[in-house]
């Protein structure tokens, strides 16, 4: 069983994508977080080798919204012409920090492949993790994610500012996000520390980036450019309508 969850806050004007400020007005990073979001929902609808899909929402009280985002995926034509196998399931960030929500998601998750696939042993569970910042993901790195997990115990997608964009396991590992510095240079590094020291095999995928700060936008619509129309449409819509203000011509 393949499953994949895409880590998402609601988009909010004044607290979403803040960093792009100035260059952006509030509600114009709002709507490129939420241009994002859509795009990444889409993006994992046209991979057929994904078994279930579920949106870790936050903060709570919020899944109205998510539902709405993921029930506008399903009528939206799909890059492979075939609807997903099955429909979002929508469910809360549960835990006081980043990483306790991110384990309690990982472990909740762990549990109920192993409840389902109880007596087939040689199904190997899989599990992603993604965020909702990178739109532009190469599906071919989800697809390598997937196959790495045949072999090692975790995968990990490292991001140019330090952090990660993926994280996929077997099982649910406790202490492998202890004392990590959550959205610093060293986030990565502190995991794959936390890896070593328990003994737990992993293995990298290629680098990729999240857009937090303005010169990040530049390279999104640069790649977004060199890809067929049908990828990333919302994103590429409101880049279109922002290219002179951002001087993206």
């Amino acid at each position: 069983m393949n499953k994949i969850a895409v880590f998402s806050k609601k988009p909010e004007s004044g607290k979403s994508k803040t960093r792009l400020a100035p260059s952006l007005t509030l509600k114009e990073a709002k709507e490129l977080s939420e241009a994002f979001l859509t795009d990444t929902i889409r993006l994992i609808d046209d991979i057929d080798c994904i078994d279930q899909r579920i949106i870790y929402f936050y903060p709570p009280l919020t899944s109205e919204y998510f539902k709405s985002i993921a029930n506008d995926s399903i009528g939206q034509l799909r890059i492979n012409s075939l609807p997903p196998k099955s429909p979002w399931m929508i469910k809360p960030q549960k835990g006081k920090d980043f990483g306790e929500r991110l384990s309690n998601a990982i472990r909740e998750e762990s549990k109920s492949c192993s409840k389902k696939l109880e007596g087939h042993n040689n199904k190997i569970k899989k599990f992603i993790i993604i965020g909702s910042d990178s739109p532009t993901i190469p599906q071919r790195y989800i697809r390598e994610a997937l196959l790495i997990l045949e072999s090692e115990e975790i995968v990990l997608g490292p991001a140019e500012d330090g952090g990660f964009y993926l994280i996929g396991t077997k099982k649910g590992w406790p202490g492998i996000f202890k004392s990590v510095r959550w959205s610093s240079r060293n986030t990565l590094r502190d995991v794959i520390l936390n890896l070593e020291k328990l003994s737990i095999t992993y293995k990298l995928l290629p680098q990729w980036y999240d857009i937090d700060e303005t010169t990040d936008i530049g390279k999104l619509s640069k790649d977004i450019k060199k890809m067929p129309g049908f990828y990333c449409r919302n994103t590429r819509t409101l880049l279109n309508k922002l290219e002179k203000k951002l001087n993206l011509l």
